[in-house]
């Protein structure tokens, strides 16, 4: 949602009409943005962007309050002491929500306003629309591999036993089999067959530590656990 909304929106301000593009691609991506309950399932940055233009509510994002730079150092809260990636973020986008800052309402925005909703912009429960979000994506295959090498570290594969043997079959099962189907290359994919995502096999994209982890432990189950020598 977040890349197809922003998409759109981006056409939009480019000068692309609703029903414009080949074969109706504006009216087509449109189809798809409704068909997926609309903006109020964009995730929290999309959310925020979109309040500046126009066409979310601010009382749709969850809080940004720029009070937290007012706390003092001598606080492990202070906002100063965030990972630098996290604070740079944060200041423009607090400051931007304590203004509760909008740019202006144009035929534009109006006109994205009943574009990309499924009811009337004015009836929407902006409340509720803050808590719509995806299920956690998770790093159960990046916990899983550094928890069974402290297991076998620890020599403990007596007493772990059946875990390790539920850990090698969940670690087996998350493996991506397939590379990306059609012309992947073109679209900026990778060769990912025989690799480790960092959640399980449907999130589909490699990550590079996790896939060495993923070598590394497969080879030590089947030695040091009983069932799985070959």
């Amino acid at each position: 949602m977040f890349g197809s909304a922003f998409s759109y929106i981006a056409l939009r301000i480019l000068g692309e009409g609703p029903e414009d593009g080949e074969d109706r691609a504006m009216a087509r991506g449109r189809k798809w943005i409704l068909d997926h309950a609309g903006l109020v399932v964009m995730p929290s940055w999309g959310m925020f962007w979109v309040s500046v233009l126009g066409a979310y509510e601010w009382s749709g994002c969850n809080p940004l309050p720029p009070e937290f730079w007012l706390i003092p150092n001598i606080f492990p809260l202070n906002t100063g002491k965030m990972l630098c990636y996290c604070r740079l973020v944060y200041m423009p986008m607090s400051y931007l929500y304590g203004k509760r800052f909008v740019g202006p309402i144009t035929e534009l925005v109006q006109s994205l306003r009943r574009e990309l909703y499924e009811e009337p912009y004015h009836l929407l429960n902006w409340n509720k629309a803050r808590y719509i979000v995806a299920k956690s994506l998770g790093c159960q295959t990046w916990n899983l591999v550094f928890a069974v090498q402290a297991i076998l570290s620890c020599n403990l594969i007596d007493e772990y036993g059946p875990t390790l043997r539920k850990a090698h079959d969940f670690l087996k099962a998350s493996q991506i089999r397939e590379n990306p189907s059609g012309e992947f290359k073109a679209i900026q994919r990778h060769i990912n067959k025989g690799s480790w995502p960092l959640s399980m096999q449907d999130h589909g994209w490699l990550v590079s530590d996790c896939t060495g982890e993923g070598q590394k432990i497969m080879p030590l189950n089947s030695i040091k656990i009983p069932v799985y020598k070959a």
